[in-house]
């Protein structure tokens, strides 16, 4: 996901002011998308939701990256007995390592089994949650 600010300083010279507000944009977007996954309770990690921050591809461009996870959380993934994806990730024959459901346990403070989270998982499914759809909508709409 990119933002990108185009304006008229490039032609000014004012490229600190248009970096300054670049950044600002981002910044507030990034504290849009957290709060928007703490609305919808995307919970799948604490470290998901650190993992958010700005990436600065130019003076003019800024990417907001996340862990590489964060893309199944938000768009779903298919398993093999039902759920849906947006963006056609299915589980197929691999299941989902069940020592991520370990760290998961920690943070969400209940008895789950790491296998049993690991097979429902892969046998029923991510739901997609478009928390960053959502958030794009909010921020358009301030």
């Amino acid at each position: 996901m990119k933002l990108k600010l185009e304006t008229e300083f490039d032609q000014l010279g004012f490229e600190k002011i248009q970096e300054d507000l670049l950044t600002d944009e981002v910044n507030k977007l990034i504290k849009i998308l957290r709060e928007t996954m703490e609305e919808e309770k995307v919970y799948a990690s604490y470290n998901l939701v650190q993992s958010i921050e700005p990436e600065t591809i130019s003076d003019s461009e800024i990417a907001i990256k996340m862990a590489k996870y964060g893309k199944y959380v938000n768009e779903g993934v298919k398993g093999t007995k039902g759920g849906k994806s947006y963006a056609g990730y299915a589980y197929t024959s691999k299941k989902p390592p069940y020592k991520a459901f370990q760290k998961w346990d920690e943070f969400k403070v209940i008895g789950i089994n790491p296998y049993a989270m690991a097979y429902h998982i892969y046998y029923h499914g991510i739901r997609p949650r478009q928390f960053v759809e959502k958030a794009i909508e909010t921020y358009k709409n301030q």
